[in-house]
């Protein structure tokens, strides 16, 4: 099966990996609207190497350019970087290579030089250290034509500890998650820095290292039912200590003999069944089945035969508009303890209007970006005020009956 890459990251990524094209930061003149970048690279490691003579790199990038440029950081960790001419149209960050993990932050500088802090940790191959906290896994619609189940997967993993996981020189060592027999159409967005993915037979890699902290991965894929039913069955890795799996009523009945449910769940104007479990063990599965799937008519299953376009041709785009639509529930997820009834994702017709102005507008800039009409640096901006916007409005507090 052959490999694809879909990682969203922060900027200072593309810089530290390599852009092709990039040139020293020049400037012929200093404006006087400059900036002065100084910051400290911290070891966040009990009793850690020192800090003393690491690159530090900071970057610039643009619509038409991308410059970096270096500096040591002195024995305390200290580095500086100044004469940084300010352009509104730029975007900016630090980062270091620290024990083979990739380590940065991004800096707002039009309010004027702010400090910028790097936090590195000593690092390990002790896998037991990574856990998942929150797995949910939603069923978004089904394509009967091709007999294919579109799926979004929102996994929260965990590094409870003072270290960052390295993988060792073992391939299996990388950071792993299983997919469902026959997926196709992987997508995948997480906030690992200097992340790439690798897609395998039985699930996909993710390179590089996962420091300290809890870490978003969200991936997008869609997996082949017959008939009228499909089995659902992968295994966790690094087990959960919730599972949540969200169906839509209207999509198929589930059922499960490992998860609890299914309960009725609203969200916003749609209603969906939830399965549940809690506390799974490590290299566990768990498997559901959908029942009452829509069949393909005789006219779609000669279209089939016939040569129809692969489905992982065609997915992305609804892919994509499935995962910025349900960029809500992933945050309603983020709270849910038990099982709850939960009339709406805002406190009025108001946030429900206004919630699907900006999934509309998240699905048009999507479309903008895969057409060639924006650059990377436009749409990230637009889709970064986007998601602001989504997750203050999820934040203003649902309604939820006594």
């Amino acid at each position: 099966m052959r490999s694809f890459r879909r990682v969203a990251v922060p900027l200072f990524v593309a810089g530290a990996l390599g852009w092709p094209g990039v040139i020293p930061a020049t400037h012929a003149q200093v404006s006087e609207d400059t900036r002065v970048v100084e910051g400290q690279v911290v070891n966040g490691t009990a009793g850690g190497g020192s800090v003393d003579g690491l690159a530090v790199v900071f970057h610039e990038e643009g619509i038409s350019r991308h410059d970096h440029r270096r500096a040591n950081s002195d024995a305390d960790g200290r580095f500086m970087f100044d004469e940084i001419v300010f352009d509104p149209e730029m975007q900016y960050g630090v980062s270091v290579d620290y024990r083979g993990a990739f380590y940065g932050t991004d800096l707002d500088l039009s309010q004027g030089s702010p400090p910028a802090s790097i936090t590195v940790y000593e690092v390990t191959d002790a896998e037991g250290i990574l856990t998942v906290s929150t797995a949910s896994i939603l069923i978004g619609e089904v394509d009967e034509a091709s007999q294919r189940v579109r799926t979004l997967e929102i996994a929260k993993l965990v590094n409870a500890t003072d270290r960052t996981y390295v993988p060792g020189p073992d391939p299996m060592g990388m950071v792993r998650f299983g997919l469902p027999s026959g997926a196709q159409g992987l997508q995948v967005s997480t906030n690992l820095l200097g992340a790439d993915v690798l897609q395998v037979d039985v699930g996909f890699a993710i390179t590089g290292g996962v420091p300290p902290g809890e870490h978003d991965v969200m991936y997008a894929y869609d997996f082949p039912y017959s008939a009228s039913q499909a089995s659902f069955a992968r295994s966790f890795r690094y087990g959960a200590g919730n599972v949540r799996v969200l169906v839509p009523l209207e999509v198929a009945r589930i059922s499960s003999r490992d998860l609890e449910g299914p309960e009725s769940v609203d969200i916003g104007s749609r209603s969906y069944q939830l399965l549940t479990a809690s506390d799974v063990p490590r290299g566990s599965r768990i498997s559901f089945d959908l029942l009452d799937l829509p069949r393909a008519s005789l006219g779609d299953r000669l279209g089939r035969s016939a040569g129809q376009v692969p489905m992982e041709y065609i997915a992305p785009a609804g892919l994509l508009l499935l995962m910025t639509a349900l960029i809500g529930i992933a945050l309603w997820m983020r709270g849910l303890a038990r099982p709850v009834f939960v009339s709406g994702m805002g406190d009025g017709a108001g946030n429900e209007v206004e919630r699907d102005r900006i999934i509309h507008e998240i699905a048009e800039l999507e479309d903008n970006y895969e057409g060639g009409g924006l650059s990377e640096t436009q749409y990230r901006r637009r889709r970064q005020a986007l998601m602001a916007r989504m997750a203050a409005l999820a934040t203003r507090g649902p309604a939820r009956p006594g």
